[in-house]
């Protein structure tokens, strides 16, 4: 059985104080020259108005970068709590199961919580897997694609199991669901189950994202295991809600 998946920091050149670092970056170069003009000839009325200009432009540059600051410093706390809640599904659902962590012998258990954008009719994933290892944060696929999609399409938790012996009916069969060649390829080698469970708004009219587990066990998502995640889910949707800034 795999370990709890760790935060992973952003990088620097994805934060926000760097981007508004950027945008005001040729509005402090050009500061700098007029307040270096005055300083060489303070008696010119052009150099005054440049650089008190310039002055203005330095005051605005260090309050937008300070304001994305401060929005980092809120998505660092929202991101590290639903990293920590999507870690909290995995755990409960591996307990109530009865495997082991690092156990040769267990099921093949994953978690990862994804966010829908209604505008772009996507859904990206947003934690590092819990378990067993998967792809990275920020990949987003169409709401066509996979149980994550018709969960979030239907607007209700979504299962999908195969018993059969032959990968490549399990591979037409995941075709079917809309996974790509590749992704259905991948998935043949372990996964035998699959589930999502959809995140609502406050209001609970929409979705705005999903809970995702995958297993090798094809009868791992029992009455009693998808009912667990559901009421696990609690806590994601607070996590989501924040981050989204609900």
């Amino acid at each position: 059985m795999g370990g709890i998946a760790k935060y992973k920091r952003i990088k620097f050149y994805d934060r926000q104080w760097f981007a508004e670092a950027v945008k005001v970056f040729t509005a402090m170069i050009a500061s700098a020259a007029a307040v270096r003009a005055f300083w060489i000839d303070p008696t010119s009325w052009t150099t005054f108005v440049a650089s008190a200009s310039a002055l203005g432009l330095l005051a605005f540059a260090f309050v937008s970068i300070r304001a994305g600051l401060r929005r980092d410093s809120k998505d660092d706390d929202s991101n590290h709590s639903l990293q920590s809640h999507i870690n909290l599904v995995f755990g409960s659902v591996a307990t109530r199961a009865g495997l082991t962590l690092c156990s040769e012998n267990s099921a093949h258990l994953r978690a990862v919580a994804h966010r829908f954008d209604q505008q772009k009719d996507e859904y990206e994933q947003v934690t590092e897997y819990a378990g067993f290892e998967g792809g990275e944060p920020g990949r987003s696929w169409g709401i066509t694609r996979g149980v994550v999609g018709k969960c979030i399409s239907s607007k209700g938790t979504t299962h999908f199991s195969w018993n059969g012996t032959d990968p490549k009916e399990l591979s037409a069969a995941l075709l079917a669901w809309g996974y790509s060649k590749k992704e259905a390829d991948s998935m043949v080698k372990i996964q035998r189950s699959w589930l999502a469970s959809p995140i609502l708004s406050v209001d609970g009219r929409s979705v705005i994202g999903a809970v995702y587990l995958d297993s090798s066990d094809p009868e791992f998502f029992n009455n009693d295991i998808k009912q667990l995640i559901v009421d696990a889910t609690a806590g994601v949707r607070f996590a989501l809600h924040s981050l989204q800034g609900w």
